[in-house]
């Protein structure tokens, strides 16, 4: 994700009351990391913010909602 597209991200989430994860996200940026690790909480918030979706976070988008349709079929099958 490029930097541009990480801090808007940053801004929904700090909007959005998201205090703690907006800084981490921040931080992240401005210390040049390339790997940023979601809790489920946290993925969870980001898909909440997300739900008006600009183009450059599409591709988040996507890849958070694949990732949580595979959760939920994968505790499905678990169960059955």
């Amino acid at each position: 994700m490029r930097d541009s597209a990480a801090a808007q991200l940053a801004c929904r989430l700090h909007d959005n009351g998201e205090h703690g994860l907006a800084f981490r996200l921040g931080d992240a940026i401005d210390h040049l990391e390339d790997h940023f690790t979601l809790t489920a909480h946290d993925r969870e918030a980001v898909l909440r913010v997300l739900t008006e979706c600009p183009a450059d976070l599409e591709d988040l988008r996507a890849t958070l909602l694949a990732d949580q349709i595979g959760d939920v079929r994968g505790r499905s099958s678990i169960r059955g």
